[in-house]
C-alpha cells in the first residue's frame, strides 16, 4: 500500500496542475474545487465530555446523505448527554448535491466535499478534522484515504457495507488493493448475507463483518413529513389522482408518457416525472416540446410564480434534488424507475412507507430481495412495458379496496424493515469504545 500512495502521490503532481488549469478555464468542477484539496473553513472547536466521539463521516452522493441521516440520528440518542449535536461529526461526500443535502437536512454538521484520494491532501484533511473514528458508507472505499488514517492510529468503520456481483469481480481483479483496504477495517456492516459472503470471498475478516441491515430502509415518517407532504399538496394544487414516475432514467419517461395519456382517457390524471440524473433536464424538455406536451417544473411551484398562480399542467418536471421522498405521500399511483431501463432498480421501501404498492420494470437485480418480498405480498407490481403497466394500474383505479390493501402490505413489510440505524450505530460506539485513544 504504500508503494501505491507513492505512485498516487508522484501522479497526482504531474496530473493535479493542468487539470486545475482546465477547471479554472472551463467551470468543470469549480464548484467546491478548493475543497478537494482539503481547504476547508475552521471546524467547531471538539466540546462534549471527553470520552464523545469525534467522526468523520463520509458519504457518496445523495442517496447514502439521507441514509447517514438516520445513522447520526441514532448515534445522537444512543450517545445522549454526551456528545453536543453537530460539533463531534463531520460529513463529507463524493458529490456537490451529496453535499448540498447533507447541508439542508443538517444544518448544525460541518459538511464539505470530500478530498481527492491523494496522499498529501488526505494527510492534510486527516490532520484538520483529527477524527477518533472514521465511517464510509456502502461502498466509499478509497485506499489513500484507508492507509493514511490506519496510519494515523484512527479505527476505521464500513457501514452499511454493500458489495454487488459486479463490484465483487472488479476487485477480485486487484485482490491486493481489496486486502489492503479492508485490512484497514475495524468493524464492516454489511446490508446483508450476500454481502457478508462476498465481503468475506474477498479477504475481509470474517469476525469483523455484522449483517445489519439496509439504512436506506430506515427512515421513519415523522411530523415534518407529514407537515411538508401538506406544503406540497397545497403547491401542486392537486385535486385529482396523481400517477409518479421516480427516479426515472432514460427512455422511462417515454413508457410513463404512454401510459399516463391512455389512463386520462378514463380519468383525469397528474403526471410526476422524477428523474433519477438532473443533468437530463434539459433533454427531457426539449422531448416534452417535441411531444406537444405542456408541462410545470418543479421548482417553479415551490417559488410561485410573479402573479402568485400555482399548477395549471397537469404534467410536473420534478429540477430538484431531496424532494422525491416526500412526493411519494402525494402520489396516488408509483412507478420506481431504472428498472424498465436495466439499471438494477431503485429503492421501493421510501414509497411503501406511504402505504404505496409500487410498481417497477424486471430490472430490480440491486433490490432483489426485498422486492421479492413486496411482490411476493402482492405489494408491488411488475411490468414488463407501458401496455401491462397501463393495464395493471387501470385494473387498480376499479378496485381501489384491492389496491389499499396492496398498500397496506407494502407499508408494513417498509416498516418491518427498520431497525439498521441502532444496530450501526451501536457498533460504531463500539468501535470507538474498544479504539478510544488513552
Amino acid at each position: 500500500m504504500a508503494l501505491y500512495c507513492f505512485v498516487i502521490g508522484l501522479v497526482s503532481c504531474l496530473a493535479l496542475p493542468p487539470l486545475i488549469i482546465f477547471s479554472l478555464i472551463t467551470g468543470w468542477q469549480r464548484p467546491g474545487l478548493r475543497q478537494r484539496f482539503g481547504c476547508y473553513p475552521a471546524l467547531p472547536a471538539k466540546t462534549g465530555a471527553s470520552e464523545a466521539p469525534h467522526l468523520w463521516l463520509h458519504v457518496a452522493s445523495v442517496g447514502e446523505a439521507r441514509a447517514a441521516l438516520a445513522f447520526i440520528a441514532a448515534l445522537r440518542t444512543q450517545t445522549s448527554g454526551r456528545q453536543t449535536p453537530g460539533c463531534d461529526i463531520v460529513l463529507t461526500a463524493m458529490t456537490v448535491r451529496g453535499r448540498d443535502v447533507a447541508q439542508r437536512h443538517l444544518p448544525d454538521v460541518p459538511c464539505f466535499l470530500a478530498p481527492l484520494d491523494v496522499p498529501w491532501i488526505v494527510s492534510r484533511v486527516a490532520k484538520r478534522i483529527n477524527p477518533d473514528l472514521y465511517i464510509a458508507l456502502e461502498s466509499e472505499l478509497w485506499p489513500v484515504t484507508l492507509h493514511t488514517l490506519r496510519r494515523r492510529g484512527c479505527p476505521v468503520m464500513l457501514t452499511n457495507g454493500r458489495m454487488t456481483a459486479k463490484a465483487a469481480v472488479g476487485w477480485s481483479r486487484f485482490p491486493w488493493l481489496f486486502k489492503a483496504m479492508v485490512d484497514a477495517f475495524a468493524a464492516i456492516a454489511v446490508i446483508g448475507e450476500e454481502d457478508r459472503e462476498r465481503f468475506a470471498a474477498l479477504g475481509a475478516r470474517a469476525g469483523i463483518i455484522t449483517v445489519a441491515g439496509n439504512l436506506k430502509y430506515d427512515h421513519r415518517l415523522n411530523d415534518d413529513d407529514q407537515r411538508k407532504l401538506r406544503f406540497l399538496r397545497g403547491v401542486c394544487a392537486l385535486n385529482e389522482e396523481v400517477l409518479l414516475g421516480g427516479s426515472i432514467h432514460t427512455g422511462e419517461e417515454k413508457a410513463l408518457l404512454a401510459t399516463w395519456r391512455r389512463l386520462c382517457q378514463e380519468k383525469p390524471l397528474v403526471l410526476i416525472l422524477a428523474p433519477r440524473h438532473l443533468e437530463r433536464l434539459d433533454e427531457l424538455r426539449a422531448w416534452l416540446r417535441r411531444e406537444k406536451t405542456p408541462w410545470q417544473d418543479f421548482s417553479a411551484l415551490l417559488t410561485g410564480s410573479p402573479n402568485g398562480q400555482r399548477r395549471q399542467e397537469r404534467l410536473i418536471l420534478v429540477d430538484t434534488y431531496g424532494d422525491l421522498p416526500i412526493l411519494y405521500g402525494l402520489a396516488d399511483y408509483v412507478f420506481i424507475g431504472g428498472s424498465l431501463t436495466p439499471k438494477g432498480g431503485h429503492n421501493p421501501l421510501e414509497a411503501a412507507l406511504w402505504a404505496k404498492a409500487a410498481w417497477h420494470g424486471p430490472d430490480v437485480r440491486d433490490f432483489a430481495a426485498v422486492y421479492r418480498r413486496l411482490d411476493e405480498a402482492n405489494a408491488a407490481f411488475m411490468a414488463q412495458n407501458s401496455d401491462e403497466l397501463f393495464r395493471q394500474i387501470s385494473f387498480y383505479r376499479h378496485h381501489p379496496d384491492a389496491y389499499h390493501l396492496a398498500g397496506q402490505r407494502a407499508r408494513e413489510i417498509a416498516t418491518g424493515q427498520q431497525g439498521a440505524a441502532e444496530r450501526q450505530a451501536a457498533l460504531a460506539l463500539k468501535t470507538f469504545a474498544n479504539y478510544a485513544r488513552p
